[in-house]
């Protein structure tokens, strides 16, 4: 070791850029108090319900408010839900999070009571170069043509990658299932919330004011309009699936597959197969909900397409359909956390653009006690555990269940941020 005046001490202190680090100052916000009252979660789908699961499991008490007179009537009311990993595998945050929450919603939904249609997914991929990349992620099983008519039922002609943590799940029981123990507000829409003082005022469809603590929005789209907060960057989606009934032949179908869209075996008479994906600029107007002629020729194009040893078991079958909206942001990835209050937010981003100190800010810049949980796409019944772990951790200021350079890829106001960078 050197003599002293050849020892140098110093401190790296690291940039903590707005736009490219986690260790954003904006990050941080005001968390909630234990016993400060209840919280209300607007929305009875599975985005909703996996909050309301990890607020029961923490001993906080639960309103949950829906316009719907049962859960999970809404968007999550598809007639049944997929349950298979997402193909990421290149070492990101992201791919890691879709990793970890293909796992935790395996598990979350094994400790449910029967509320699996078909255990374990056997996944074909849209191409070739797609079943790679199903090819190398954890959990996965390479399947040879023989193998696939084995654990299917039906000859597919085609190998696969079978998935024994996925399957079919009764979406309904699910949501049902998740909110036990919350306090259910069925058949009431609300159409306001507002802050006064320490609370928040919801005011319902029938004109009746209730009083939380705080809130979380996990209503689809419906969360831009109540939040206050325009620069979410979500997109409503049309989804139609297409209902086919089950012959003598094709009851041999045993399980789940997917092939970029994806077939059940059948269930209560009939196969499900699905789905197509359209933007929806006016969803208010319900025009979405109509089933369509060219919805169902999609869908049967896309299994003939991919599959075609299943043309003559199941194309010839009479048709029913069901249409969803699906919430999706721009860069695909979940809205996780507090709801930015718009001028406080867009002006911490511009001084941070110009960087300026922003010490001190995070507290004012966040509407207290609401938080959001949206965007999730046709990947709910995936990610929307985790993702309920991840916002209550937000909430009360607990460990976070993923690593903390996630939470900026998730924030509510990320899309902001980016914007305010740019211009």
């Amino acid at each position: 070791f050197g003599s002293k005046r050849e020892c140098l001490k110093g401190s790296f202190k690291k940039s903590q850029t707005f736009y490219g680090g986690y260790n954003n100052p904006l990050y941080e916000h005001p968390s909630l108090t234990y016993g400060t009252g209840p919280v209300a979660v607007i929305g009875a789908g599975v985005a909703g319900m996996s909050v309301a699961r990890a607020l029961i499991d923490i001993g906080v008490e639960v309103f949950i408010f829906d316009q719907y007179e049962n859960a999970g009537e809404g968007s999550s009311a598809t007639p049944a839900g997929i349950l298979q990993p997402r193909p990421l595998s290149d070492g990101s945050a992201v791919a890691d999070f879709f990793s970890s929450a293909f796992n935790y919603a395996s598990a979350s939904y094994d400790s449910l009571d029967e509320v699996w249609e078909s255990r374990g997914v056997l996944v074909l991929g849209r191409n070739d170069s797609d079943k790679v990349r199903y090819e190398r992620l954890p959990g996965g099983e390479p399947i040879d043509i023989a193998g696939c008519r084995s654990i299917c039922g039906v000859d597919l002609k085609l190998p696969g990658i079978w998935f024994a943590k996925g399957g079919v799940l009764k979406t309904n029981q699910v949501c049902m299932q998740l909110g036990t123990g919350s306090v259910s507000m069925f058949g009431r829409s609300i159409v306001k919330i507002l802050r006064d003082g320490t609370i928040w005022r919801l005011v319902d469809d029938h004109g009746y004011c209730h009083e939380v603590a705080a809130v979380v929005l996990a209503c689809g789209i419906r969360t831009s309009d109540l939040c206050g907060f325009s620069e979410l960057g979500i997109q409503a989606n049309r989804g139609q699936l297409t209902l086919l009934k089950a012959s003598k032949e094709s009851t041999q179908i045993k399980k789940a597959i997917t092939f970029g869209g994806y077939l059940t075996p059948a269930i209560a008479g009939y196969h499900i197969l699905g789905a197509t994906f359209d933007r929806v600029s006016q969803w208010s107007d319900e025009k979405w909900k109509e089933i369509r002629a060219d919805g169902h020729d999609r869908n049967i194009d896309s299994i003939k397409n991919r599959i075609p040893s299943l043309g003559n078991l199941l194309l010839t079958s009479p048709q029913r359909g069901w249409s969803g909206l699906r919430v999706t942001t721009r860069d695909r990835l979940p809205l996780i956390g507090p709801v930015p209050d718009p001028i406080a937010f867009e002006s911490a981003c511009k001084l941070m653009r110009y960087g300026k100190n922003t010490d001190g800010l995070a507290s004012s810049v966040y509407q207290p006690g609401l938080y959001m949980l949206t965007g999730l796409g046709s990947r709910g019944f995936l990610t929307a555990p985790l993702a309920g772990e991840i916002l209550v951790s937000q909430m009360f200021n607990q460990r976070l269940p993923v690593p903390r350079e996630l939470m900026g890829l998730v924030h509510p106001g990320r899309f902001l941020m980016r914007d305010t960078k740019q211009r």
